[in-house]
């Protein structure tokens, strides 16, 4: 049965779940970590156009990071209802 919220079935967000759990997921997320931390910093901006970029990325970013327990988040919704 697909999730109306989701999109995806149960045994779908399980699939997705399990990418979470392997060792190269935590190294993907560890580097994400570095690489926003190096991009925190606003001193090398000079134009608007550069501010937005750098916005943009950092949310991509946030979500790419987040991603796991948007999944987690999403599971446990679909087995509530």
């Amino acid at each position: 049965m697909i999730n109306i919220e989701t999109g995806f079935t149960s045994e779908q967000l399980e699939q997705i779940l399990d990418v979470f759990t392997s060792p190269g997921w935590k190294l993907i997320q560890h580097d994400m970590k570095l690489y926003k931390k190096q991009m925190d910093s606003v001193i090398n901006i000079q134009t608007a156009e550069e501010l937005y970029k750098l916005k943009g990325e950092i949310g991509s970013l946030e979500w790419f990071i987040n991603l796991q327990e948007w999944y987690q988040a999403a599971e446990a919704y679909a087995k509530d209802l």
